[in-house]
């Protein structure tokens, strides 16, 4: 019988050294399982953070379109600008006054602006 209670005692050392492994096993289980909580958090996190990031480019480039578009339409409305001037300097510079007292015998453009401004009337 002595081998039958040496064979029990070694079962228990080894049942007992079983239960402590297998608590180790479930501790470091949920640590793991904490660790994958906080990866998939943070994950949630970073996903998050990337859509706003999109949502912000977005927006970003729509300014950027329209901002293109007003400098574009800007710059037309310069160039019509200086077509309507060219064309302004064109017909001003068809005005001429001749044989008024007060040019002293001049003719010039800006003398005929004058001229026209005060009720004078132009030759063309």
């Amino acid at each position: 019988m002595s081998k039958g209670r040496r064979l029990v005692d070694e079962s228990s050392v080894y049942a007992e050294k079983t239960s402590t492994a297998m608590k180790a096993i479930v501790s470091k289980t949920s640590q793991v399982a904490e660790l994958i909580n906080h990866v998939a958090s943070t994950g949630t996190q970073q996903s998050a953070t990337v859509s706003e990031s999109a949502r912000n480019i977005d927006s970003i480039n729509a300014t950027s379109d329209r901002t293109t578009q007003a400098a574009i339409s800007i710059a037309k409305t310069a160039g019509d600008l200086q077509n309507l001037t060219s064309d302004l300097q064109h017909l001003v510079g068809n005005f001429t006054i001749t044989n008024h007292p007060s040019f002293n015998g001049h003719t010039t453009t800006s003398q005929s602006l004058r001229a026209v401004r005060n009720g004078y009337r132009s030759h063309t």
